[in-house]
C-alpha cells in the first residue's frame, strides 16, 4: 500500500478511534470521581512500568530486518512468549505491594484483572508484527477501528452498571481479547507455535538496546505518576491524568499514526539506501501544521472545554493541562526521533541521551509534586526544552537535514497556529473569565479551522497537496459509481 492510502486507512481509524474514546472519557467523566480514575490510573502506571519485561523492541525488529528467516522468526516468538509469562506473573504479584504502597486496594484489584492481558499477545504478536511490515495497514486500521468499538462500548457499558474504576479494567480485557483474535485471523498466514532460540544473540542484541531506550522512557513516565498518587493523593493524580488524558488525544491520535506509518516508510527507504531527507522534512512540515495549532487551541480553550465537557469538578485540570500542552508543541518540534534512531541502528545512543533527560527531568517532577500538579506539569515543558536541544543534532545528522532546512517549516507552523488560535484567544479575552456558552466556544473552533485551512491553501503547503489528491481520488470514486448507477438504470 502507497504511504498516502497507508496514512489515509490509518487516519481514518484514529479519527472513528478518537471520537469513541473521546465519547466514551466523557461518559466517565460523569460516573467517576478524581479519586477513583486515579485509582486506575495507578494501576495503568504500574502496568506499564511492568510492561518492560515484554517491551524488547521485538516489533521494530520484525519490521525492519532485511531478510526475515525462520530462525529468526522462531526464536523472536520464543522470546516474546517468555516475556508475557513473565510480565503476566509479576504483575499479578505486584498488585499486593501496589495496594500497600499506596494505601488503596483497588490498585490490588485492577492490577490482579489486568495481569492476564500480556498473554494475549504471544500468539498475535506475529500476524501484527508482520502486517506493519508488509504496509498492510488498511487491514491494521479496520481492527484498530473495531477493537476501539469493543473497548469503548464495554467501558460504557460496565460504568453504567456501576463498576467504577474497574470498568476500564474489563473493558481493556475485552479489548486485548478482541485485538488478539483479529490480528490471529488477518495475519493468520504468519501464525506460528515454533519455538526455537537460534538466534538469540542477534535478536538479544538489538532487544537489549531498545529494552534500554523504552526502559527508561517508560520507567520515568509511569514511575513520576506512581509518585505523584503517593505524594500529592490519587485525586491529583486523577486531575492530572485527566489533563494529560486530553493532551494525549491529540499526540496518540495524530502522532502516534503518523509514527506508525512512517516507521515502515523510513525503515524501507534505509533498506533501499535512499536518503531520509525529503521524506523527513515533509513529515515535519505536515505534523507541525496539524499538531502546532491543535495543541495551541486546546489550550486556549482549555478552562471551558473542560468545563463544559466533563463537568466543573474536573476544572483543576485545565491549568495543567495548558503547560502540557506547551510542552508537546516543542515536542513536535523534534518528530520522529525514535524512528530515526531505531531505522538507522543507533537506538543505543537514544538511550545514552534519555538517561540523561531523565536524571534531569524524574528529580524536577518528584520534587514538584510535593507543591502541586501545576508545577509538576510546569517541569513537563522543562523537560521538552531539554529534549529538544540535546536530541536536535543527532536528528539532523541521520536524516541528513539542517536546522536551516526547517525554517520554513516552524515559520509556516507558526502562521497556521496564530490563525487558527485567533477566534478562541478573542472569544477567552472577551469573556474575561466567564464561562463562554457551547456554540460560542463551537464556532471559534469552527471558525479557526477554516481560517487555518485558508491559510494553508494560501501558503501551497505540502498537507495541501495531499487533502487535493485524496479529495480528487473520493471525487473520481464518487463520479464512478454514479456513472455505474446510472448505467443499470438505464438498462433496466
Amino acid at each position: 500500500m502507497s504511504l498516502k492510502k497507508s496514512l489515509a486507512w490509518m487516519g481514518l481509524a484514529q479519527a472513528i478511534t478518537f471520537i469513541l474514546h473521546f465519547g466514551s472519557s466523557v461518559v466517565l467523566a460523569r460516573y467517576l470521581t478524581p479519586t477513583e480514575m486515579g485509582v486506575f490510573a495507578v494501576g495503568l502506571a504500574t502496568i506499564a512500568m511492568l510492561a518492560l519485561l515484554q517491551t524488547f523492541g521485538l516489533q521494530p525488529l520484525i519490521v525492519r530486518e532485511k531478510t526475515l528467516t525462520p530462525a529468526l522468526t522462531n526464536t523472536v516468538f520464543t522470546v516474546n512468549a517468555a516475556s508475557g509469562v513473565l510480565q503476566a506473573a509479576t504483575t499479578f504479584l505486584f498488585a499486593f505491594v501496589g495496594a500497600k504502597f499506596l494505601r488503596n486496594e483497588g490498585v490490588k484489584d485492577i492490577l490482579m484483572v489486568l495481569s492476564v492481558v500480556p498473554l494475549f499477545t504471544i500468539f498475535s504478536f506475529m500476524p501484527g508484527s508482520m502486517l506493519e511490515r508488509e504496509g498492510r495497514f488498511k487491514i491494521v486500521a479496520i481492527i484498530g477501528t473495531l477493537v476501539s468499538v469493543v473497548g469503548s462500548a464495554a467501558t460504557i457499558t460496565f460504568a453504567i452498571m456501576g463498576y467504577k474504576y474497574m470498568s476500564l479494567a474489563y473493558a481493556n480485557i475485552l479489548g486485548a481479547m478482541t485485538l488478539s483474535g483479529a490480528l490471529m485471523i488477518a495475519g493468520r498466514k504468519d501464525l506460528r507455535v515454533k519455538f526455537g532460540l537460534s538466534e538469540w544473540r542477534h535478536v538479544f542484541r538489538f532487544g537489549a538496546q531498545m529494552f534500554a531506550y523504552t526502559g527508561v522512557v517508560n520507567f520515568s513516565t509511569r514511575f513520576n505518576e506512581i509518585m505523584l498518587g503517593r505524594i500529592a493523593g490519587l485525586e491529583a493524580l486523577g486531575l492530572y491524568n485527566r489533563a494529560s488524558g486530553i493532551n494525549n488525544m491529540l499526540w496518540g491520535n495524530i502522532h502516534y499514526l503518523a509514527s506508525r506509518v512512517m516507521l515502515a516508510e523510513f525503515a524501507a527507504k534505509h533498506r533501499s539506501d535512499t536518503p531520509l531527507r525529503d521524506r523527513y522534512i515533509q513529515t515535519a512540515s505536515v505534523l507541525t501544521a496539524v499538531l502546532w495549532p491543535g495543541f495551541a487551541g486546546l489550550a486556549v480553550l482549555a478552562e471551558p472545554f473542560i468545563y463544559l465537557v466533563y463537568g466543573p469538578r474536573w476544572v483543576p485540570a485545565a491549568l495543567p493541562l495548558i503547560y502540557l500542552t506547551i510542552a508537546s508543541i516543542v515536542l513536535v518540534a523534534m518528530t520522529m526521533s525514535w524512528e530515526l534512531f531505531a531505522v538507522t541502528g543507533n537506538v543505543a545512543k537514544q538511550t545514552r541521551l534519555e538517561i540523561v533527560r531523565t536524571c534531569i527531568s524524574t528529580p524536577l517532577f518528584i520534587g514538584a509534586c510535593f507543591v502541586s500538579i501545576e508545577a509538576a506539569a510546569i517541569t513537563r515543558i522543562i523537560d521538552a526544552v531539554i529534549a529538544y536541544v540535546i536530541y536536535r543534532p543527532h536528528l539532523e545528522r541521520m536524516s541528513g537535514t539542517k536546522f536551516q532546512d526547517f525554517i520554513g517549516v516552524y515559520s509556516q507552523g507558526a502562521l497556521l497556529t496564530f490563525v487558527a488560535i485567533l477566534p478562541a484567544g478573542t472569544l477567552a479575552w472577551l469573556s474575561q473569565g466567564d464561562k463562554p456558552e457551547f456554540l460560542m466556544v463551537a464556532l471559534a473552533v469552527t471558525s479557526g479551522i477554516a481560517l487555518w485551512a485558508v491559510t494553508l491553501f494560501q501558503l501551497d503547503h505540502p498537507l495541501k497537496h495531499g487533502m487535493v489528491a485524496v479529495l480528487k481520488k473520493l471525487s473520481l470514486r464518487f463520479a464512478r459509481t454514479r456513472s455505474s448507477e446510472e448505467a443499470r438504470i438505464d438498462l433496466d
